[in-house]
């Protein structure tokens, strides 16, 4: 009887280990949406299992975005969405996923995740019907209650796969990917921060019209007209600081102590100046390139001061969020809370600034912290030719900070 019982629970064990396993995930590419105002929003994403850590990868066109610290456990998978207050819960079903996308600063917001594992495609699967050609430059107005906003869309097309980005005079909807069908085309994000949806058909030659819609309440009509010659501000021209003084901040530091400009270990030093928020995707974009570039420089001498507004005006909230984005970074940059994500309040807090046209703002100071350039908004690595000229941009300006230093 005892051989019998012991052989029951070895088969026991053995019998709910295959079904651990065979709850696993695959590994490959896995096509996902989430339920967002009565439609389905597809994203793409690829799962690796690498020393035995499990690698997810968000895929919008190029961008290969890792999701770090993802769990597996047993039939459920758990991804915390980077930087941003934000993950997704599921749990498996064979090739199949089924959960929760959650963004924690957001009051009761919760949308219906669900994936299929080996579908590669966006809305549409592959096809060499005959549909539209988007490709190109699109003068775009996106239009609601309060204004009309002026952009360009920046599309290329193969077949029936269509990808780009849009530029705004307050940063771009980074990379959007998506598919053509007949005479309408679809393109959507997902990066953790940014849930988007763009639909729009073609009501006449180079004419269109379509519907953007964000998270699960913001929508908005948009209508573009292919021109060549479209262009955006210069990010140059959108906001201006003083330059005959020096740049004046005074903010919650992580420590609880004021950071201001006239920060002893800030004295003599040029300054990267970020205002910024953890809940961006775009100040992702920026916090990137800033750190690449400090690590490329490290005998340059410059400070990174990073300035956030967060969606929550509670300190311990955004010194939480600093924490957090710190550690992600892993930088020592110094940080501050100025309080909610309000740019005319935001404003308010910088008396040598026009305004805060955009998260993120860059503002390039000088050793005696006199601003020398301030970009109104960034132009990310989405763009294309346009964060190149960023690129450029900014490092004519360091140098001519360091060499006046």
């Amino acid at each position: 009887m005892a051989k019998i019982d012991r052989f029951l629970s070895i088969l026991m064990v053995t019998l709910f280990s295959c079904l651990a396993a065979n709850a696993q995930p695959q590994e490959g590419i896995w096509r996902g949406t989430l339920d967002m105002q009565g439609m389905q929003l597809p994203f793409n994403f690829e799962m690796k299992l690498e020393n035995n850590i499990w690698r997810v990868y968000l895929l919008n066109a190029e961008e290969r975005l890792l999701i770090r610290d993802s769990k597996v456990k047993e039939d459920s998978i758990y991804l915390p969405m980077n930087l941003f207050d934000s993950y997704i819960v599921a749990a498996f079903q064979g090739d199949h996923l089924e959960g929760t996308f959650v963004k924690n600063y957001s009051e009761d917001y919760k949308e219906t995740f669900k994936a299929d594992y080996g579908l590669d495609y966006r809305f549409f699967p592959d096809s060499d019907a005959p549909v539209t050609d988007f490709s190109g430059r699109w003068a775009i107005n996106f239009t609601s209650e309060e204004d009309t906003i002026t952009s360009v869309g920046l599309f290329e097309q193969e077949a029936n796969r269509i990808w780009g980005t849009i530029l705004t005079s307050t940063g771009d909807y980074r990379y959007l990917q998506g598919n053509v069908k007949g005479n309408s085309l679809y393109l959507s994000t997902f990066d953790g921060a940014h849930d988007f949806i763009f639909q729009a058909s073609q009501l006449a030659p180079g004419k269109l019209v379509g519907l953007f819609l964000y998270g699960k309440n913001y929508k908005e009509g948009w209508s573009a007209t292919k021109d060549p010659a479209a262009e955006i501000p210069d990010f140059t021209n959108v906001a201006y600081s003083k330059k005959d003084q020096p740049f004046e901040f005074s903010l919650k530091g992580l420590d609880g102590r004021t950071i201001t400009h006239n920060e002893p270990a800030l004295k003599g030093k040029p300054i990267l100046l970020q205002i910024f928020g953890t809940w961006c995707s775009n100040s992702m974009d920026l916090s990137y390139f800033i750190d690449d570039w400090l690590q490329a420089h490290p005998d340059a001498g410059f400070e990174w001061v990073g300035l956030s507004f967060e969606t929550n005006e509670d300190l311990a909230y955004g010194r939480q969020r600093l924490e957090n984005w710190r550690t992600f970074m892993d930088t020592d940059a110094k940080l501050a809370f100025g309080g909610k994500a309000d740019k005319t309040s935001a404003s308010m807090m910088f008396p040598t600034l026009s305004r805060v046209n955009a998260y993120p703002t860059l503002i390039i100071l000088d050793k005696d912290h006199k601003p020398v350039r301030t970009y109104g908004f960034f132009n990310g690595p989405a763009t294309g030719e346009y964060y190149e000229v960023f690129k450029e941009d900014f490092e004519a300006v360091v140098q001519s900070v360091l060499e006046n230093r």
